[in-house]
């Protein structure tokens, strides 16, 4: 089980670069289900890995919604 927060990492990183955001966000909820109480052990989530995957998410729902808003403004425009 020593690879599994890695593979959540890398998993989510893949996914954005492919523009598949939304599936991205999915990776994410489900490693925030998974690591929701904070777990101890050799394989639980560090502190760190676990802000930066808040980050990665924030991050993510702004790309969301910037690309939400932008096709409505420019239908206005039309």
């Amino acid at each position: 089980m020593p690879l599994i927060v890695p593979a959540y990492f890398r998993l989510v990183e893949l996914l954005t670069k492919q523009g598949q955001t939304t599936e991205a966000l999915h990776f994410i909820e489900q490693f925030e289900k998974r690591y929701k109480r904070k777990t101890s052990g050799p394989y639980a989530p560090t502190e760190k890995e676990l802000g930066l995957m808040r980050l990665k998410k924030a991050h993510l729902k702004n790309t969301v919604q910037r690309a939400e808003a932008i096709p409505s403004a420019s239908a206005s425009d039309a």
